[in-house]
């Protein structure tokens, strides 16, 4: 599809990729070929010559995940949080992953971290290997999982079980949103998914229309936490396009008129 696109869409493509080593050769044909290309959510490796990122500081989308979980352990708490990876390998998840654990290793040290496990992608499989966590760990601290489909399967086990659990996840799959209007999952960080749709394609437009080149670094346009004081305004928010460019409406105004503020070099992007 990619190989595909680039033949047929020379004013730009903008991509994110779950397997960035697999778009090493792609993406720098891509550039060779004069093909404007912007990655999104997951940098270009060494080698593909995108020198465009649009995405999130994952590292503190788990730091800040982990710091409003602070809220529900006490400072010297004991025992042991319990983490899934569903994709090991993926970089941006292996930084949720660090920003969370560097958060509870020096605010709650009497913690013991357990994983990450594998937990899988596939809604099936998640859930069964998050079940199998639960029964190995039923009195863990906490349990965090980098993406959303974790935050489905725990809350799908907390509704069936009737245990509460704190859990922590990232990312607004719609049944993750319900996790937490129904209070089983405490806290999602938010990676504003279509915030950096908005702004990758935005840019490719204004090189294709303007000539405006393309801004060479790590564009991070920030991220937020959905918890219960805010998950109306998320469900709200994530109905359909309109509703989110609404929302996002006031940011993308701000950060697409000084873009340099929000750049840094590629080799911070975390």
């Amino acid at each position: 599809m990619f190989q595909a696109a680039q033949q047929n869409s020379h004013d730009g493509i903008a991509l994110m990729t779950v397997t960035p080593p697999a778009f090493v050769r792609p993406f720098s044909q891509a550039v060779a070929a004069g093909v404007p290309v912007v990655a999104v959510d997951a940098p270009g490796l060494p080698g593909s010559n995108v020198t465009t990122f649009v995405g999130n500081s994952n590292t503190e989308i788990g730091a800040g995940v982990a710091t409003a979980m602070l809220a529900k352990i006490p400072a010297n708490a004991t025992g042991t949080v319990v983490i899934g990876n569903p994709i090991p390998g993926l970089p941006l998840l292996q930084a949720r992953i660090n920003g969370f654990v560097g958060v509870l290793k020096a605010k709650r040290p009497g913690l013991k971290i357990a994983g990450p496990f594998n937990v899988g992608n596939e809604p099936t499989d998640n859930y069964n290997h998050w079940n199998a966590l639960l029964q190995k760990y039923p009195n863990g601290v906490a349990y965090f999982d980098p993406g959303d489909q974790g935050a489905i399967s725990l809350a799908r086990i907390e509704k069936t079980t009737g245990k509460k659990l704190l859990v922590g996840a990232c990312d607004v799959d719609p049944a993750a949103l319900q996790g937490v209007k129904n209070g089983y999952v405490y806290v999602l960080g938010d990676p504003h998914h279509f915030l950096k749709g908005y702004i990758a394609i935005t840019l490719l437009a204004q090189h294709a229309q303007q000539g405006k080149p393309l801004p060479t670094g790590w564009f991070n346009p920030g991220f937020g936490l959905v918890t219960a004081a805010n998950i109306d305004q998320i469900i709200s928010r994530e109905q359909n396009n309109q509703t989110r460019y609404a929302y996002y409406a006031p940011i993308l105004q701000k950060e697409l008129a000084t873009p340099s503020a929000y750049i840094k070099p590629l080799s911070q992007a975390n």
